[in-house]
């Protein structure tokens, strides 16, 4: 959740309301290809329209300027009153066609020039990452797009979507053209830490002239959109991604017979093979654990925070990962932490680490680099000033037990803990239970 103090809601006056609907693409005011990052949002993507919020309040996030409305119960209501209004005739419509105007979204995807620059300001990385970070988005859009196009079952269902923060925008098109080209209708909730990727993808359906009502935006940080959608009989499916925490929370307040799709934000496990190079299996563990591309310096969901490692290579493996830490660049300049509560989490694995027995073998207690003004911290340091940290490095442990809590650590922040199991299909096996 955004930590900026909420501020008023001009979007939800009458004239602001004109403004919304004159035509042009409001979200983040599109101009001449590029954002401009200093007015507020005009309001969510409703019914093939920017609408006004129907409330008083915006959040902003920490990496931009731009104001977004922060939704509420009565625009989530809109919102489902107009998916389920062009229900029937997008599911009545033929699928080739459905297919034809999804890849013009795409398209209007694909030509938008904003894209690079939005993840390099939320992210703090360089042009090349954030322009690598573009492409593996458009990529996974393009390859959904692909798979539904074969083959893709017809349903007839409103299906509300929950969005993280590493959905991106082309991972968020991902997630939703399934259902899409099946013949649902669609309600996003952006995440407050990354709107600007929902709103790229309204921008889309406004430039791509997605029907009216098939997929509607709404922005907010909290969790006012969803717990009114998750309750609505209409509603018949729900796509949500988060933290364990947030989708046990979530899941709590669906009413019963609602279909759950939940997509948890963890980190993975990687099972080494017996024939193993332990030089070269340290230095692809280092990459897809803290490179910062790759896995936003060990903040991405997906990125290896456990390695099960064959007990014949174990000892090898962990001085050839000492040495691949020394040698990648990446390592040395982290990017900064996102999540507000990421530092909390990191000494929280610390901590749990030192009680349950592992050995640190890199990296401390998170100390991070302090900005200018702020002062240096760590465990019981200033917190404020922890959750503006330009980075922290990477923290490894071994010899941790796979029964522990911290062999069950999931949480991705730039962690790693490394275990010694028999032989490769052991940690197979281990690994397929501790990503379940």
């Amino acid at each position: 959740m955004s930590q900026a103090e909420p501020v008023p809601n001009p979007s939800a006056t009458p004239s602001a309301a004109a403004h919304a609907c004159a035509g042009h693409a409001c979200a983040g005011h599109v101009s001449a290809g590029h954002v401009s990052a200093g007015h507020a949002i005009c309001g969510h993507w409703i019914g093939g329209a920017w609408r006004a919020s129907t409330g008083d309040i915006d959040f902003t996030t920490r990496h931009a300027a731009r104001r977004w409305p922060r939704g509420n119960a009565q625009d989530a209501l809109v919102a489902l009153d107009s998916a389920a209004s062009a229900l029937a005739k997008w599911t009545a419509s033929a699928r080739r066609e459905r297919i034809a105007a999804l890849r013009r979204l795409l398209g209007a995807l694909e030509s938008d020039g904003t894209l690079v620059e939005s993840f390099r300001a939320a992210f703090a990385c360089d042009d090349d990452e954030a322009r690598s970070w573009c492409e593996r988005e458009l990529f996974a859009a393009r390859q959904a797009l692909e798979i539904v196009a074969d083959d893709v079952a017809e349903r007839r269902e409103l299906v509300v979507c929950g969005a993280h923060w590493s959905d991106g925008v082309g991972r968020l098109l991902a997630r939703v053209i399934g259902a899409l080209a099946s013949g649902a209708t669609l309600a996003v909730a952006s995440d407050g830490l990354f709107p600007d990727g929902a709103a790229a993808l309204a921008r889309a359906a406004q430039a791509s002239e997605l029907p009216p009502g098939v997929m509607n935006i709404l922005f907010d940080d909290g969790r006012a959109v969803l717990d009114a959608w998750l309750g609505d009989p209409r509603v018949d499916r729900a796509r949500l991604a988060g933290t364990e925490t947030r989708l046990a929370a979530l899941a709590r307040a669906a009413r019963p017979g609602l279909v759950l799709a939940l997509k948890p934000a963890v980190s993975t496990s990687l099972a080494l093979p017996d024939a193993c190079d332990p030089r070269e299996a340290a230095a692809a563990a280092v990459e897809t654990s803290f490179s910062r591309s790759g896995t936003l310096s060990g903040q991405l969901p997906g990125r290896h925070g456990r390695v099960l490692c064959p007990k014949r290579h174990f000892s090898r493996f962990c001085e050839e990962l000492l040495a691949a830490l020394d040698r990648h660049p990446d390592v040395a300049r982290p990017l900064p932490l996102f999540e507000p509560d990421a530092l909390e989490s990191l000494e929280e694995a610390w901590f749990l680490g030192l009680d349950e027995g592992a050995t640190p073998l890199a990296g401390g207690p998170p100390w991070f680099v302090p900005q200018e003004g702020d002062r240096g911290g760590g465990p019981g340091g200033d917190r404020r000033s922890g959750r503006r940290a330009l980075g922290v490095r990477p923290v490894v442990f071994t010899h941790v037990d796979p029964k522990s809590r911290s062999g069950r650590f999931r949480r991705a922040v730039p962690v790693l803990w490394l275990m010694r199991v028999p032989d490769a299909r052991a940690g197979e096996e281990l690994a397929r239970r501790l990503d379940a």
